[in-house]
C-alpha cells in the first residue's frame, strides 16, 4: 500500500484480533471501538496492539477500511450501523452469512462505496497458520485488501465473479466441515456406547482421500440412495435409542429421496447435481425465489395471530387412537397383509416422521412416492385426531376443514 491506512475491525474476537494484528505488521494503526465490549474482548485487542476508540463514529471517521468479523446473526445489523455513520472507505464484510445477504448488505448500504465479499478458511493465523481469505468485488477493492495483508500471514485470494462468489466458497466449504465434525463426534459417541470405537476408528482409518474431493462418486452415491436411506433411518433409530441427536442422518436420508429417479442407474454428475435442487435445475440462485424473504427488522410487521397447539403426550386426545385409524384405513387403501396395520401403528406411535415413510416405502414395495405417502398421513391424523373426545372436561376439538393446510 502507499504508506500506512487506518484500518477498523469490528470486533476483535479470536479470528478478528489475530486477523487485525497481521494488518498491523505493514504499520497500520488498526482501530476498534471498546464501547459494550466485554472483558474478554479487550484483552485480546490489548494483545494484538490495536488502538481503542470510544464511538463507533470515531472508528469510522478514521479508518479507510473496515474488516467485519462477528457472529453471523449480527452481520447485517453491524454493516447497518456502519453506513448509518455515513462511512465512505471499503467494507469487508468477513462473515460466514449466504451470498443473498451479503449482496443485500451491499446494495442496501456499500453500492456507492468499496466493499469485498470476504471469507476466511482456516485457522486464526500466526507463526505456524497460513489461513486463506477469498476476496470478490470490485477489483479496486479486492486489491486495497491484498496489499494490506501482503507479506502477512493472511494469504488473499481473490475470486472473479463479484460480490457473492466468496461467501458462497465458505458456506460450501463449512456446510461439509463443520457438519463433518459434529457427525464425527455423533457417531463416535454411537461406537463407544457399545463399546467398538476402537473398531470405528480403524475402519476410518483405511481412508486416504477426503469424501469432499470424489466428485466422480456422486453419481454412485445417487443410484444407491434407495438403499442407504433406510439405512440411516436405522441408524437414526440407534442414536435415539441411545440418547444420541438423530437429525443429522435424518436429514441425509431425506436429501437421498431426491435421487429416487437415479435407483441402481447412475447418472452423469450434472444430472446427479440437478436432482439435488428442489425443483430439479442447478443454475446459481434459481431457488431464489422460493425462500421466505429476510425480515427487516427496521420495518413495521403486519401482526396476526397465526397459532399452532400441539399435544405432544396425548393430555388433550387420543393420538394413539387416530394412529391406529390411520394404519387401518392405510393397510386396506395398499392392499397390505392382513395384520400390517398392527405393525405400521406400533411404527408411527411415538413418532413420525418424512424419513418414516422413506422406510415404509421401501419396507413394504409401495409405488407411491414418499413424499405423497407423508403429505396423506399428515391430512390423515390431523382430522382423525381432531375428531377424538377430548381427554379434560372442558377442551372441545374441532376437525380443521383444509386438513394439514390449515395449521
Amino acid at each position: 500500500m502507499n504508506g500506512p491506512t487506518n484500518v477498523g475491525v469490528l470486533h476483535p474476537g479470536s479470528m478478528g484480533a489475530a486477523i487485525a494484528a497481521q494488518a498491523a505488521r505493514d504499520g497500520a494503526e488498526v482501530l476498534w471501538c471498546a464501547a459494550g465490549r466485554s472483558s474478554a474482548t479487550r484483552q485480546r485487542a490489548e494483545a494484538a496492539g490495536l488502538t481503542s476508540v470510544r464511538t463507533l463514529r470515531e472508528l469510522c471517521d478514521r479508518s479507510a477500511l473496515i474488516i467485519s468479523l462477528c457472529p453471523p446473526a449480527h452481520a447485517q445489523e453491524l454493516a447497518a450501523q456502519v453506513a448509518a455513520e455515513d462511512f465512505v472507505g471499503t467494507y469487508v464484510e468477513c462473515n460466514a452469512i449466504a451470498p443473498d445477504a451479503v449482496a443485500g448488505i451491499h446494495e442496501a448500504h456499500f453500492g456507492g462505496s468499496g466493499f469485498v465479499d470476504g471469507a476466511v478458511v482456516g485457522s486464526p493465523p500466526s507463526r505456524a497458520k497460513t489461513p486463506r481469505l477469498y476476496a470478490s468485488g470490485s477489483d479496486e477493492s479486492v486489491r486495497q485488501l491484498a496489499a494490506l495483508f501482503a507479506g502477512t500471514a493472511v494469504d488473499v485470494r481473490p475470486l472473479a465473479g463479484g460480490v457473492g462468489q466468496a461467501s458462497a466458497l465458505k458456506l460450501a466449504y463449512s456446510s461439509y466441515q463443520k457438519t463433518s465434525r459434529v457427525l464425527a463426534a455423533v457417531a463416535y459417541a454411537l461406537a463407544q456406547d457399545h463399546q467398538v470405537e476402537d473398531e470405528l476408528l480403524d475402519i476410518a482409518g483405511l481412508r486416504t482421500t477426503n469424501y469432499l474431493e470424489e466428485t466422480s462418486y456422486i453419481p454412485k452415491t445417487a443410484a444407491r440412495s434407495w438403499r442407504w436411506g433406510p439405512e440411516m433411518l436405522e441408524a437414526a433409530d440407534a442414536l435415539s435409542s441411545a440418547g444420541l441427536p438423530p437429525e443429522l442422518v435424518e436429514a441425509a436420508a431425506a436429501v437421498m429421496s431426491r435421487w429416487e429417479p437415479d435407483k441402481d442407474s447412475p447418472p452423469e454428475l450434472s444430472e446427479a447435481l440437478r436432482h439435488l435442487h428442489a425443483d430439479g435445475r442447478s443454475e446459481a440462485g434459481s431457488n431464489a425465489e422460493q425462500r421466505s424473504p429476510r425480515v427487516d427488522p427496521a420495518q413495521p410487521q403486519e401482526r396476526g395471530v397465526p397459532t399452532a397447539l400441539f399435544d405432544l403426550d396425548n393430555t388433550l386426545i387420543d393420538r394413539d387412537q387416530a394412529v391406529r385409524g390411520w394404519a387401518s384405513a392405510f393397510a386396506r387403501a395398499h392392499g397390505l397383509a392382513p395384520g400390517t396395520e398392527r405393525h405400521l401403528a406400533g411404527k408411527l406411535r411415538a413418532r413420525a416422521t418424512r424419513q418414516s415413510f422413506e422406510q415404509l416405502r421401501h419396507e413394504l414395495a409401495l409405488d407411491a412416492p414418499a413424499a405423497q405417502l407423508w403429505a396423506e398421513y399428515v391430512d390423515t391424523i390431523a382430522t382423525l385426531a381432531a375428531r377424538t373426545r377430548g381427554r379434560s372436561p372442558g377442551w372441545n376439538n374441532c376437525e380443521p376443514p383444509g386438513g394439514r393446510s390449515a395449521f
